[in-house]
C-alpha cells in the first residue's frame, strides 16, 4: 500500500462488504494498524505499537473484548502491557516477527508463525504451557528441544518448516495431541517415534516429502484409532506401503 498522508493517526478508508467492516488507520507514512474484522487486529511494521491512541477506541472495555485474533507483521519487539486490554485473544500470527511476552494473553490457543529467517523460542516460555495448537510455515524452529513445555498441544502442522535441533522424539508425551502434519518438513525424522496408540487421543497424521529426509511410518498403526492417515515419501518399504494400504482399506 502506498501511504502518502503524514498525520500522526487518521481514517484511510472505512469500507463495507456484506458484515464486515474494514478499518484502516494510518499512522504515519508506509506504517499502519489494521482492523480487518471487529474480531481482528492486525499491527504492521513501522507501527508504533505503544501509541496511547491506538488503544482510545476500546477504553470501554467492550470492544476490547470483541478481540480475539491479533496479526504481528515485520515486528522485533516486546509487547507492550497496554494489549492486556485485549484479554479475550486466543490467536496470534507472527509474520516476519520476533516477538517476546505472549504469555500477557492469558486464553491463547493458537499461535502461527511464518518467519523465514527462524523463530528462537525460549522453552521455558509460560505461553508454550497453554497454547494448544502450533502453525509454522517456512520457519525453522529454534530453541525447542522437548515438547514436554507444550503439554496441552493439540494440532502441530508444519509446512516447509523443520526443528533446528531435529523433531523431538518425546512427541508421545503430548496426551491431548489430534492432528500432526508435516508437509514437506525439511528436517530429518524417523516417522516410528510417533507411536500412534499412545496417546489415544491422536486422530490424524499427514506426512509428504519428496526428497529421503524422512523414513518409516508411524508406530502402531494397526491398533490406533487414527481417523485420518496419508504418508508420502520415497523411503517407504513394501511392508510400510502394505500397512498404509490395510489401513486405507479398513476404514
Amino acid at each position: 500500500m502506498n501511504i502518502r498522508s503524514k498525520e500522526a493517526l487518521s481514517y484511510s478508508y472505512i469500507k463495507m462488504k456484506t458484515t464486515i467492516f474494514i478499518i484502516t488507520l494510518l499512522l504515519s507514512i508506509n506504517s499502519y494498524a489494521q482492523i480487518d474484522t471487529i474480531s481482528e487486529l492486525e499491527f504492521i511494521e513501522g507501527c508504533n505499537i505503544a501509541n496511547e491512541k491506538l488503544y482510545s477506541k476500546y477504553a470501554n472495555g467492550n470492544d476490547a473484548d470483541s478481540i480475539t485474533s491479533i496479526s504481528f507483521v515485520g515486528f522485533n519487539d516486546t509487547i507492550p502491557d497496554k494489549l492486556k486490554i485485549f484479554k479475550n485473544v486466543r490467536k496470534i500470527i507472527l509474520v516476519d516477527s520476533q516477538i517476546n511476552n505472549l504469555y500477557i494473553f492469558p486464553l491463547l490457543e493458537s499461535v502461527y508463525l511464518d518467519i523465514e529467517e527462524g523463530v528462537i523460542i525460549n522453552e521455558n516460555d509460560n505461553w508454550l504451557k497453554m497454547v494448544k495448537g502450533i502453525k509454522v510455515h517456512k520457519c525453522e524452529i529454534r530453541g525447542v528441544t522437548s515438547f514436554k513445555n507444550i503439554p496441552h498441544l493439540e494440532e502441530l502442522v508444519m509446512t516447509y518448516s523443520k526443528f533446528e535441533k531435529g523433531f523431538p522424539s518425546d512427541i508421545n508425551s503430548l496426551k491431548n495431541i489430534k492432528r500432526i502434519k508435516l508437509g514437506v518438513y525439511t528436517g530429518e525424522v524417523n516417522l516410528n517415534l510417533i507411536d500412534v496408540t499412545k496417546p489415544s487421543s491422536i486422530q490424524e497424521v499427514e506426512v509428504v516429502s519428496w526428497t529421503g529426509n524422512i523414513t518409516g511410518i508411524p508406530y502402531g498403526v494397526k491398533n490406533s484409532n487414527l481417523q485420518r492417515l496419508s504418508i508420502q515419501h520415497p523411503l517407504l518399504t513394501q511392508e510400510e506401503k502394505n500397512i498404509l494400504r490395510e489401513f486405507e482399506h479398513n476404514k
